[in-house]
């Protein structure tokens, strides 16, 4: 998403939004995507820092584990928030289900032996494929992205401008 990758290394200093969710992301004009609510945004690493150190804030469901566990925040943290969105938008499922025992499971971990194996067809929600992934095209890229996105933090050879132009210039909602 253009949006976040700008604020992770279109500005100085950079920007993590540390709350990056459905109801943070708002469709304007042309069903183009917008970042919003910056209630929670810490500046990001500066020179040869790789992380700032931060208390965890955000909402689960949509936060980086790595972050959990280490409280060193990085633009990761806002890149894996969008990849569990992407996630949710190709399977529509919430990025956390209880069981009636009171179990939860994560949405990453529900998809990612399909997404490991690129089993794109075993994550897409089948009954409404064709209304929302109009193009085969569109299923690709968004399972790419999640797969990016979801990486843990030892494998996360990514950066914010790659996840934007693995989306191109396509459309929330085409």
């Amino acid at each position: 998403m253009p949006g976040i990758a700008h604020l992770h290394e279109g500005i100085s200093p950079s920007i993590i939004h540390r709350d990056i969710k459905p109801s943070n992301i708002l469709i304007g004009e042309g069903y183009e995507a917008k970042v919003s609510d910056f209630g929670l945004v810490r500046s990001g690493p500066v020179g040869d820092q790789s992380h700032v150190s931060s208390q965890v804030k955000g909402t689960p469901g949509y936060l980086d584990p790595a972050y959990c566990s280490s409280f060193h925040l990085t633009p990761f943290t806002d890149v894996y928030s969008f990849g569990v969105i992407l996630l949710q938008l190709v399977a529509a499922r919430p990025a956390v289900e209880s069981s009636r025992n009171n179990a939860s499971s994560h949405i990453i971990d529900w998809a990612r032996p399909s997404i490991e194996k690129d089993s794109i067809e075993d994550i897409l929600d089948t009954d409404h494929s064709n209304t929302r992934m109009q193009h085969a095209n569109d299923a690709k890229d968004g399972a790419t992205c999640t797969k990016m996105c979801g990486q843990s933090a030892q494998e996360k050879a990514y950066n914010d401008s790659s996840v934007a132009r693995t989306r191109g210039s396509s459309k929330i909602g085409r």
